[in-house]
């Protein structure tokens, strides 16, 4: 029969049937997985020679990115410890957009332990997280038809792009080559759909589990040691699993920007990306892609800069120099001498553009002055309680084994520390008549009680009766009191005023 070999596509099959029985994954499933497989990172490039991989990490291979170009960073430099961006190389160095190289071991380190920080967890990020799995079940129990009428017509469309370009590879080399490239991300785009779609239908037919906090906690706990432990880990699973979620955190790509001066080791590389804690877990937890209208990512920076050891000492000693310690106690704390303390206290502020402040006004302002505790202080206590019993300052300091200008100053400082009134010699004096007047009154005799007093004799009963007399009172006689006692004793005669 003429034309019964010819063949007409047509755009859709007459009949479609699933069986069920002979499924073995389900669509979502299937989908996720042709997501993960069509955006993992290939392997490229020869492998190393060694063995020691540590200075050569492979977790974050085509992660960092030049934006000027739009190019992924290529491993290169001495055994291949540094990424740099080949056609950054080719331009002048001082056009350069990219001038410095990213060590690798250093990325690495800087990197993850930035991301292992944006996703501790706290009770308030917890939280968060719970909400928008809340606000994601509440959408798919009101479903957008625009939303899946737009998903399924992309997914439609892509299929057709796939479609054609299986048909129409190209003649030449380059353009087979092309097309395999074109395909690549054609099926990376279709995969991305198809897992959007089928988790909306899914999540519709079966509804969306709202995680605990317990369990929001555990996977953030478990996201963060993958990270952590799978820098150098042998196990492909676990290095697979931690770059999937630095690529969920990431967005899959890093900018650098280049800082400092185009001179070596006066430059560093500075990544720059956006990351959305909350709707990255919330979607491992439900299964479905946060609206880009509920996203609230923040702009996380990193400067790839190794810290030099006379910046980390800088940093303990302005530490330690902000809690009011003096540059010797610092030199001790640090067990380096006085004068490298105060050049690790310059380069703090000189490396941050801050003008060095002057060190005799920062000790004037101290409340310690001195290394150790002043002998006025170590006797103010003892002091006071001296003088409170009516000794001058002379007498307590031959009591304490000093002399009175140690004295006053302590007795001064612990008023003042305790903001208190300092006494004047005034009070001073109305207090130590006010003792010797109430030892006279007991019955001892002015000639035993006087040089406790710093007095004579007969100085002390001019300043009796003289204080006697301010107090409106007339001191009694001390020859008819006194009787026939002797010194050390009581008095035991009559008294008369």
């Amino acid at each position: 029969k003429k034309d019964y070999a010819k063949q007409v596509e047509r755009d859709e099959p007459l009949k479609s049937q699933q069986f069920e029985y002979l499924r073995i994954i389900s669509d979502e499933q299937w989908y996720r997985v042709q997501d993960l497989l069509a955006n993992e990172k290939q392997k490229s490039g020869r492998k190393p020679l060694g063995k020691v991989q540590e200075a050569r990490p492979r977790l974050l291979r085509q992660l960092f990115v030049c934006p000027e170009h739009g190019r992924k960073l290529v491993v290169g430099g001495p055994y291949g410890r540094s990424l740099l961006c080949p056609l950054c190389r080719a331009t002048k160095a001082e056009d350069r957009p990219l001038y410095t190289h990213l060590n690798r071991e250093l990325a690495l380190q800087l990197t993850c332990e930035k991301l292992v920080e944006l996703i501790r967890s706290d009770s308030e990020l917890v939280l968060e997280i719970i909400v928008a799995c809340q606000q994601a079940a509440e959408s798919v129990q009101k479903p957008d038809p625009e939303r899946l009428s737009q998903l399924r017509s992309e997914a439609k469309k892509l299929m057709s792009k796939i479609e054609f370009n299986r048909r129409s590879p190209g003649e030449s080399d380059a353009e087979q080559k092309q097309t395999e490239l074109l395909l690549k991300e054609l099926r990376g785009q279709y995969a991305a759909v198809s897992v959007e779609l089928t988790s909306l239908e899914t999540a519709q037919s079966q509804g969306v589990v709202i995680p605990t906090a317990e369990e929001v906690t555990a996977l953030l706990d478990e996201f963060g040691n993958l990270i952590a432990s799978a820098s150098f880990s042998e196990d492909e699973t676990d290095f697979r699993i931690a770059r999937r979620i630095i690529d969920l955190l990431t967005g899959g790509q890093i900018d650098l920007y280049q800082m400092g001066e185009r001179r070596q080791n006066k430059g560093w590389l500075q990544g720059r990306f956006v990351v959305d804690v909350v709707s990255a877990v919330s979607s491992q937890l439900t299964g479905l892609t946060a609206d880009a209208g509920q996203r609230q990512g923040k702009e996380v920076i990193i400067d790839y800069k190794a810290e030099k050891l006379i910046d980390r000492q800088a940093e303990e000693a302005k530490a330690l120099s902000d809690e009011g310690l003096l540059c010797k106690q610092i030199a001790k704390e640090m067990g380096k001498s006085r004068s490298y303390i105060t050049v690790l206290i310059k380069h703090w502020f000189r490396s941050r553009g801050l003008p060095v402040p002057d060190g005799r006004r920062r000790r004037k302002q101290l409340p310690n002055k001195q290394d150790k505790l002043p002998l006025y202080r170590q006797l103010a206590d003892e002091a006071v309680q001296l003088a409170d019993q009516g000794l001058p300052y002379l007498v307590i300091a031959r009591k304490l084994k000093t002399n009175d200008t140690i004295i006053g100053k302590a007795i001064s400082w612990w008023h003042t520390s305790r903001n208190l009134p300092v006494p004047t010699a005034d009070d001073r004096r109305k207090k130590t008549l006010s003792k010797a007047k109430e030892l006279y009154e007991q019955g001892i005799l002015i000639k035993d009680m006087a040089p406790d007093f710093d007095y004579g004799p007969r100085g002390l009963t001019l300043a009796l009766r003289k204080f006697y007399a301010e107090l409106g009172e007339t001191m009694p006689d001390g020859r008819s009191r006194r009787g026939n006692a002797r010194s050390g004793e009581p008095v035991n005669g009559n008294s008369k005023n």
